[in-house]
Formats: structure tokens, C-alpha cells, sequence
């Protein structure tokens, strides 16, 4: 009993090294925390901040129409 379970252990160890050297054709893992997700993009603005900037150009008294306009395409160069 005692020459059978030397002779399974001897085979899983044997099995098991030479396993591990078989490439499996997979590249290793990346280190911890690299390479799992792209970097994030920068926050977007809230709607709020946009629909108030948009209507407080809009709504202006003291700006004719081609300045609002001017600043509206400004507004939507920045976000």
C-alpha cells in the first residue's frame, strides 16, 4: 500500500513539472493593477453646468446676437 501511493505521488509529481513547463501559447498576466482596464477619460461636465452656461449666453441682454453667437460656438468648442 505504502509502494502504491509512493509510485501516484512520484507520477503527480513527475506530471505536474513537466506540465508546467509546457507553453500553453498564452502570454503571461500583467503585473497587478497594469494592463486590466484603459486609463479613464477625464469626467464629462454635468448637463446642469452645460444647459446653465448655454442659457445664461442665451439669455444675456447686454450681448448682441452675433457675440451670443460667438460665444455659443465657444461653449461647444469646450465641451
Amino acid at each position: 500500500m505504502k509502494i502504491t501511493l509512493a509510485v501516484i505521488f512520484t507520477a503527480c509529481a513527475v506530471l505536474s513539472a513537466v506540465l508546467a513547463e509546457v507553453p500553453t501559447g498564452m502570454p503571461p498576466p500583467p503585473p497587478f493593477g497594469q494592463g486590466m482596464m484603459p486609463p479613464l477619460p477625464p469626467p464629462l461636465p454635468s448637463n446642469d453646468t452645460v444647459g446653465w452656461e448655454i442659457l445664461g449666453t442665451v439669455m444675456n441682454p447686454t450681448l448682441s446676437r452675433e457675440q451670443k453667437k460667438e460665444q455659443l460656438m465657444e461653449l461647444v468648442k469646450k465641451y
